[in-house]
């Protein structure tokens, strides 16, 4: 008995031991990546090596931000937990520092158009649910920093479906998807509610047909529109002068 309790406890204090040190590790790497970044002045010039090696750096920011966005969700693994888990002091400065990175203006401002990002709903959520899945954290990073780069923009959400099952239960999973990908903008970028709009459309507004599968896969989307609505919000973030255009396409994911 007594041997089971030391074996107990031996083993108790190495992964205590274990966690500590690769938490250790977890911190002092993506501390270090950050600090890369940050020590990159941004250029407006292209071709200058300080232009690549900055957008190197964000690149592997948001890797960083994907590994502990799901660590939030999922929980920490293992290797990592025994209540020694401290990433997420990291997590959220790592989501400010990426929605507040600029793209260098190196031409002249397009005329303020409503611009509209395209999201493919597989990639964000489960079929029939309106719960983001926790690899959408990409996806969504990347519209979060097309939006930034507008602030004071009305985001209007809107959510859509295919034409399986009724109505009224495609109009609620479809405003249900739009507030959920809302929600996360809202936490992750520190965009106030009075920037945004949440709209559900159900089946009403199809951009393909929906007698084939790939057809009802287009139809499945969440379209964010960004409107150029003089004093709709204030976003609170530095620097909010300096803008980059989001390209007059839309982004479809």
């Amino acid at each position: 008995m007594v041997i089971a309790v030391w074996l107990f406890a031996g083993a108790a204090v190495v992964a205590l031991t274990s966690s500590a040190w690769q938490n250790t590790l977890l911190l002092r790497q993506v501390s270090d990546d950050l600090r890369r970044y940050t020590s990159i002045a941004p250029t407006a010039r292209p071709e200058q090596p300080e232009y690549a090696r900055r957008e190197d750096a964000l690149n592997v920011l948001r890797e960083d931000a994907v590994r502990l966005d799901s660590y939030y969700r999922l929980g920490a693994p293992l290797a990592l937990g025994l209540g020694l888990y401290h990433g997420e002091r990291l997590r959220e400065r790592l989501l400010t520092t990426i929605a507040e990175h600029r793209q260098p203006v190196t031409r002249p401002l397009p005329a303020r158009t409503a611009r509209t990002v395209r999201l493919d709903s597989l990639s964000l959520f489960s079929t029939a649910s309106a719960q983001l899945k926790p690899e959408s954290t990409r996806v969504l990073i990347d519209a979060l920093v097309g939006i930034k780069a507008q602030p004071g923009w009305l985001i209007v959400i809107a959510g859509h479906t295919d034409a399986v099952g009724s109505d009224e239960h495609n109009l609620q999973l479809s405003r249900a998807r739009a507030a959920a990908v809302r929600d996360w903008m809202q936490r992750m970028g520190g965009i106030p509610d009075s920037c945004f709009a949440v709209q559900g459309f159900g089946k009403s507004q199809p951009i393909a047909s929906n007698d084939t599968e790939a057809g009802r896969q287009a139809n499945r989307r969440v379209d964010i529109r960004l409107v150029p609505e003089v004093g709709a919000c204030a976003l609170p973030t530095a620097g909010a002068d300096v803008q980059s255009p989001v390209a007059n396409a839309a982004f479809v994911y």
